[in-house]
């Protein structure tokens, strides 16, 4: 929950800097991406996600799959910087934004010192989700004080503070944004829905357990998802009402290993989990599938198994034109039918790390990033060539 004795005191206004005056500095692209934001950020250890990325044209091969090492060694990857703000926290104690081409700074904002940070965005307001970075061992303070988490709304084109909240613990928060309001997890089994004009709490969802939103999912309908491993439940929550519509109940067997977001695509909703048998040295990578209105468990799709003593972080499936896609246990890149869970296709890949990868849609391209940072790049025009029929065709087969 907030805390709402907090005094924002340690902000102060932005500066405003003259573009020709700054002296940019060099950033790259780093990090894993998600499927709806481009990530942003400076060579510091902080990696910044923004959201709200713009289209761009990709130019890339469509009749073969490409292997990068890296992001950087992607020709077409700095094309992604001009989609989206470009945030600096390279210097302790500063949020920076820096013109999207030349790197010049164009306003600073004096902010505490953090750890980690993930930024969101609307055309006109960013709100950061941070961790305040730990005291030395060697502090005074050490033992006094522990890590603190937070929220702070500035001005996207000025980078004036608007608010700040503070929050116990040092979990980093995952605010989502909608419709005007800010939905973040509390320590106190509840969803917190903050104004985004000013901070103060406009709602409440009780949930009845710790939740997370790492491993929600909101869509543009204003549809919230989430999904948790503890206990193993999916659950659809209406924003506005302040309601939940309905809790899907999840095999019991779930491995402990990180959760990923489900993915939603018109009537259904998909989640991937690791379930054992009892007693089970292995454990089985699956794909679920639900009702979106209802709730009901409708179809599951195996994706093959993984030593139950290393349980992965498991790969968050792509919803894109009536398919799901989703990374297999060994690597494969695995196209399943929305509506009826069939499975169309399955492309090797290569690369059995890729069971925790990361999946985004650019252009007509899917971008798989492993954890190690290994990058392929696969067009949905060599898709289409495979084993793949339209839902339409599936159902006129006899």
């Amino acid at each position: 929950m907030p805390d709402a004795s907090f005094d924002p005191h340690a902000l102060t206004p932005a500066q405003e800097v003259s573009p020709e005056v700054a002296s940019p500095t060099p950033t790259g692209r780093r990090g894993v991406p998600s499927p709806d934001r481009g990530a942003m950020c400076s060579p510091a250890a902080s990696v910044l996600d923004v959201g709200h990325t713009a289209p761009f044209a990709l130019a890339a091969p469509d009749d073969r799959i490409s292997v990068y090492a890296s992001w950087a060694e992607i020709p077409w990857h700095g094309a992604r910087a001009p989609c989206s703000p470009r945030f600096d926290t390279s210097a302790p104690g500063y949020l920076q934004r820096r013109e999207s081409v030349s790197g010049a700074l164009l306003w600073q904002l004096d902010v505490p010192d953090w750890a980690r940070a993930r930024i969101i965005t609307t055309p006109a307001v960013g709100v950061a989700a941070y961790t305040d970075r730990p005291l030395p061992a060697s502090s005074s303070h050490c033992g006094e004080m522990t890590p603190a988490s937070g929220l702070l709304a500035f001005d996207l084109h000025s980078g004036a503070p608007l608010w700040h909240q503070r929050y116990a613990g040092g979990g980093l928060p995952f605010p989502l944004l909608h419709a005007g309001e800010v939905y973040v997890g509390g320590g106190d089994r509840a969803i917190h829905a903050l104004s985004l004009h000013d901070g103060h709490q406009t709602g409440c969802i009780g949930m009845g357990a710790p939740v997370d939103l790492a491993t929600a999912l909101l869509d543009d309908q204003g549809r919230l998802f989430l999904g948790d491993t503890e206990p193993a439940r999916l659950l659809r929550i209406d924003p506005l009402t302040r309601a939940v519509l309905w809790m899907a109940e999840l095999p019991e067997a779930v491995a402990a290993s990180p959760g990923a977001p489900p993915a939603v695509e018109a009537e259904r909703v998909a989640m991937t989990l690791a379930v054992r048998d009892i007693g089970a040295t292995r454990v089985t990578l699956c794909l679920f599938g639900f009702d979106a209105a209802s709730g009901e468990r409708v179809w599951e799709v195996t994706l093959g198994e993984h030593d139950a003593t290393h349980p992965p972080a498991l790969a968050a499936p792509l919803a894109d034109s009536e398919r799901f896609y989703v990374i297999s246990a060994r690597g494969e890149l695995v196209v399943i039918d929305a509506l009826e869970g069939r499975e169309r296709q399955r492309l090797a890949l290569g690369d059995p790390a890729l069971a925790a990868a990361s999946l985004e849609r650019i252009g007509d391209h899917l971008v798989i990033t492993a954890p190690g940072g290994n990058v392929q790049v696969v067009p949905l025009a060599l898709l289409a060539r495979g084993p793949w029929m339209s839902r339409t065709q599936w159902r006129s087969q006899p």
